[in-house]
C-alpha cells in the first residue's frame, strides 16, 4: 500500500523554508533524544504563521540574479555515477520569476516581502529534487499518478485556509496554483519523496547501525576543554555528565540513546560519523552550546521511510561536489544548503 510520507527536506512547506534559513536544526532538547520528532517538527508552526493574515503591504521585489543570461549555468553538482548535474538560470527563472512577480502569492505566503534567501532556496530545493530522483532511480522506483494527487490535495489543503473568507476558498486555490510555477514545482518535489519513501519501503532494507551516544554540554570551549582533559585523564563520563552538563541528559549521564545521526544538528552529526568507537570527541560547537561526546556502541536500528530519505540524501550530498554561481549564494558544506549572498542574508 502506498503511503505519503512526512516531508523531510522538501515537501508542501517549502513555501516556507525557502525564507533564507537553512535546513531546520532539532533544538537542544533533539539532541535528547525522546524529543526529537517535537522539536523537528518547526516548519509545522511555520505553516500557521505564513497562513495568518498578511500585515506587511506588498513590495516590489528585485531579483537580483535575473539580468544572467538563461543559458548560464547558476549550479552544477557532482552527485556520483558519472554525471555532472546543471542547473541554469534560464531553468532557475522559470520557476522564480513569476512567483516572485505575483504578489498575491507573495503577500499570503510572505506577508508581502519575498525573503532574500528565496532565489537560493528554490536553488536548492532543485538540486535536492535531482538527489531524489537519482536515489529512486537506484532503487527501481518511479513516482505514481496516486503521489502527485497526494502531494496536490495537500497543498490544496494549505492554500484554501489563504481563502477562508471565500465563498469557494477550492476554485481561489486552483487559480492561484495554476499562475504561481512554483506551486507545481512544489507538489512534483513533494511526490519524489513520496515516491522515494514507498519504494524503499518495498525494498525492505530499512535497518541500520545506529550510534548510541553521550554527551556533555557546556556554556563555553573552555569549559568543554576542560571537561575533555578530565576524561581523558580517567574521570567518570556519566558523573562529569550529572555534574557539569548543560543540557537535559546531564542527570542521566548524558546518554542521548542510540538513534541516527541525520536526527542531530549538522555539527553534532558531523562529529558522530567521525567518531572513533570509545574514544571521546570534542569541543563540538552547535548553535547550543559546546559538546563532548563518545559513541559507546552501534545497535541495529529500523528506520522509518522518511528518516532514511533524510539520511540517504544527505551522505549523497555530504559525498558531492557544489559549485554555485557567486550571485546566488554559496554552498554550505557542513549544513549542505546554500546560503543567500551575505549583502542579502543580512537585509
Amino acid at each position: 500500500m502506498r503511503r505519503t510520507w512526512p516531508a523531510l527536506i522538501l515537501g508542501l512547506l517549502l513555501i516556507v523554508s525557502s525564507c533564507g534559513v537553512s535546513r531546520s536544526a532539532p533544538s537542544d532538547a533533539a539532541l535528547d533524544g525522546n524529543d526529537t520528532e517535537t522539536e523537528e517538527t518547526v516548519s509545522g508552526d511555520d505553516t500557521t504563521e505564513a497562513t495568518a493574515p498578511p500585515t506587511t503591504a506588498p513590495v516590489e521585489p528585485v531579483p537580483t540574479p535575473a539580468t544572467a543570461p538563461a543559458d548560464e549555468v547558476a549550479v552544477t553538482a557532482d552527485l556520483g555515477g558519472g554525471m555532472v548535474w546543471e542547473l541554469t538560470h534560464g531553468e532557475l527563472n522559470d520557476v522564480v520569476i513569476p512567483t516572485w512577480e505575483n504578489q498575491e502569492f507573495v503577500t499570503l505566503a510572505f506577508g508581502g516581502v519575498v525573503p532574500a534567501g528565496f532565489y537560493p532556496g528554490v536553488t536548492y530545493e532543485h538540486l535536492v529534487g535531482e538527489v531524489l530522483s537519482r536515489e529512486l532511480s537506484d532503487l527501481g522506483g518511479e513516482v505514481a499518478d496516486a503521489d502527485t494527487a497526494a502531494a496536490r490535495e495537500s497543498l490544496s489543503g494549505l492554500m484554501q485556509s489563504w481563502f477562508g473568507g471565500s465563498s469557494d476558498p477550492g476554485a481561489e486555490a486552483d487559480r492561484l496554483y495554476a499562475e504561481v510555477p512554483y506551486l507545481p514545482f512544489v507538489v512534483s518535489q513533494q511526490a519524489k519523496q513520496t515516491a522515494l519513501g514507498n519504494a524503499l519501503l518495498e525494498s525492505g532494507d530499512l535497518t541500520v547501525d545506529a550510534p548510541c551516544v553521550r554527551h556533555i554540554l557546556l556554556e563555553d570551549e573552555a569549559a568543554a576543554q576542560d571537561v575533555l582533559d578530565l576524561l581523558n585523564g580517567g574521570a567518570d563520563f556519566a558523573e562529569l555528565a550529572a555534574e557539569r552538563s548543560t543540557g537535559p541528559t546531564g542527570p542521566t549521564g548524558g546518554d542521548l540513546g542510540c538513534a541516527p545521526s541525520s536526527g542531530y544538528v549538522p555539527e553534532f552529526a558531523a562529529a558522530v560519523d567521525g567518531a572513533t568507537l570509545g574514544e571521546y570527541v570534542g569541543p563540538v560547537q552547535t548553535q547550543f552550546g559546546w559538546h563532548v561526546l563518545v559513541v559507546d556502541r552501534y545497535e541495529q536500528s529500523d528506520l522509518n521511510p522518511g528518516d532514511a530519505i533524510g539520511q540517504r540524501v544527505r551522505a549523497r550530498l555530504e559525498a558531492a561536489t557544489v559549485d554555485v554561481d557567486p550571485r546566488l549564494g554559496t554552498w554550505d558544506p557542513v549544513n549542505l544548503t546554500i546560503n543567500p549572498p551575505a549583502d542579502e542574508a543580512g537585509e
